[in-house]
């Protein structure tokens, strides 16, 4: 993932995934102030910002779950918990602009909530 402050004009989402097994993991970028920085200056423009597996972390860490319906790897739920989300246990969630799921089983679900944000828009 791309970690520069500034976000590009034309993308309408921002997504992350699971990388937990390679450099630049969502571990990782859960302590990347520029990477937080990132995501919040999404959301903030209005983009979409998807989320899956593990990346929910990351939002959480940026601020974007507190108050939301959220999803994400199991083990990751009581971190959600913490930072304000109501966790849920179904494959895709969509709170405002915000987009979470499960795990990789679940793409489908969270291809397709992805795809109704952007149609709407």
């Amino acid at each position: 993932m791309r970690t520069e402050p500034s976000l590009p004009d034309d993308p309408e989402r921002l997504t992350l995934r699971q990388a937990d097994q390679v450099q630049g993991s969502d571990a990782a970028l859960r302590g990347d102030a520029k990477a937080i920085g990132f995501v919040q200056e999404a959301a903030a423009a209005g983009k979409i910002v998807a989320a899956i597996c593990h990346g929910p972390w990351v939002l959480s860490d940026a601020g974007l779950t507190r108050g939301k319906r959220a999803t994400g790897w199991w083990s990751i739920k009581p971190d959600l918990e913490n930072a304000g989300a109501t966790f849920i246990d179904e494959p895709a969630i969509t709170d405002g602009k915000i987009v979470t799921a499960r795990a990789p089983i679940d793409l489908a679900a969270f291809v397709h909530a992805i795809d109704d944000l952007l149609v709407a828009a």
